[in-house]
């Protein structure tokens, strides 16, 4: 046994306290019990042996929210229906452990070292800088490090999505272009941008490229070569990051359309973005791809001309909006 240690035979109970110690030292512990559990005073922070502690959700949650008497548990639940974007947590000890989840029905984006928390020591540190998404009934780990100062979001079951995100926007006859405006905006212009049209309406649509000729925060333009000739055309875009999955299908000579079954059928709306592929004929085809229909478990895509060899490949990505 160690020096000026001693040594409790059979047991040793903790008389329950209500309120919280004054004056702690490193070292204290006690029970408390409202929370029903051991707290710790470690290098200056309270710490709970194992406890949890509800957070309603919130379009903006910071240190504000998740303050030091909420990040001293080691299981905070985000509540509610709000989509959240959390920028921080209030500084803790070296190595303190947080297990964040999900409770919401909404999604909980977890912004990488955001001004949104004021206090930079109270800022979450993501892999490789890339805001990641939790989705309802996801978890995320949060461990403190003490040497940057930082909570480093660690692991969980979200999506990494630097930012990324879709959707699908309305075009109107006669248009060439149209303005998109994110649900939330960019940490700068630095993304990419992969567009194109939906008409899953038309007999015989039109099969045009896009190309993006603006970006900001904000959001972007696309644009096209000649005006729509009716209104039934969308626009599915994909900012890079967003949760996807992606796939080759092979083309069959002499085909004008493809219908691909999805890996993972999707439960909810999404959006697709494919083109052609040709790594073989000197001389390939040079086609714009328009999805024409969509379904839980694949989506068809359709292009104007027939394919002159079987030498083509359909590259796809969807993401869910």
């Amino acid at each position: 046994m160690a020096d000026n240690f001693f040594k409790v035979n059979r047991g040793l109970t903790l008389n329950p306290q209500s309120s919280i110690p004054t004056n702690p030292v490193n070292g204290d512990c006690y029970y408390d019990a409202s929370q029903g559990t051991f707290v710790l005073y470690d290098n200056g922070f309270w710490i709970n042996l194992s406890s949890q502690a509800d957070v309603s959700s919130a379009s903006s949650l910071n240190s504000a929210q998740l303050t030091a008497a909420v990040v001293q548990n080691s299981l905070v639940r985000i509540t509610g229906s709000t989509p959240s974007n959390l920028y921080g947590l209030m500084a803790s000890t070296a190595a303190k452990q947080i297990i964040l989840y999900n409770a919401s029905t909404s999604d909980v984006t977890i912004y990488n070292n955001n001004a949104g928390e004021p206090t930079a020591a109270n800022r979450i540190s993501t892999v490789n800088g890339a805001n990641v998404v939790v989705n309802s009934g996801q978890i995320a780990t949060f461990i403190y490090d003490g040497s940057q100062m930082l909570w480093i979001a660690a692991s969980g079951s979200g999506s990494g999505s630097s930012g990324g995100q879709a959707g699908e926007v309305a075009l109107s006859s006669g248009s060439t272009s149209v303005n998109v405006t994110f649900g939330s905006p960019q940490s700068s212009t630095i993304y990419a941008v992969i567009a194109q049209m939906l008409n899953s309406v038309d007999v015989n649509p039109e099969f045009q490229p896009i190309t993006i000729t603006d970006k900001t925060t904000t959001g972007f333009i696309a644009t096209w070569n000649a005006p729509l000739d009716t209104s039934n055309y969308l626009l599915d875009y994909i900012v890079s990051g967003a949760q996807d999955q992606f796939g080759e299908a092979i083309l069959s000579s002499g085909t004008t359309s493809a219908t691909v079954t999805l890996p993972i059928p999707i439960s909810g709306s999404y959006v697709v973005i494919a083109e052609l592929t040709n790594y073989t004929d000197p001389s390939p085809q040079f086609q714009p791809i328009t999805v024409q229909a969509k379904g839980l478990s694949t989506f068809t895509v359709g292009w104007n001309a027939a394919l002159d060899t079987s030498n083509y490949r359909l590259e796809y990505q969807i993401a869910l909006t």
